[in-house]
């Protein structure tokens, strides 16, 4: 098995075929259209897609904040704090 890592780049490999079996990805997100667009482009390759990462956070309006939902802690405050611009 082949695995690419990072953008597809370089030789194309026999007959134009991307030199990969699997493309993998992070998905990590949110829920617009243009996520969703982003992990479609994947598939211009004809080959399988494999989200070999991917989570989400579980407080309430986490998926406003998509791949950053992680990061809500104000860690310049003293004592670090819940941001508060956390929807």
């Amino acid at each position: 098995m082949r695995w690419c890592v990072g953008e597809a780049g370089g030789d194309s490999g026999a007959a134009g075929a991307p030199p990969f079996d699997i493309v993998g990805v992070d998905a990590y997100g949110d829920a617009s259209d243009a996520f969703r667009q982003g992990l479609r482009e994947y598939f211009r390759h004809g080959k399988p897609l494999a989200a070999t990462e991917f989570g989400c956070c579980t407080y309430q309006g986490a998926a406003a904040r998509g791949g950053t939902g992680w990061a809500i802690v104000d860690h310049d405050a003293d004592p670090p704090r819940l941001d508060s611009e956390r929807p």
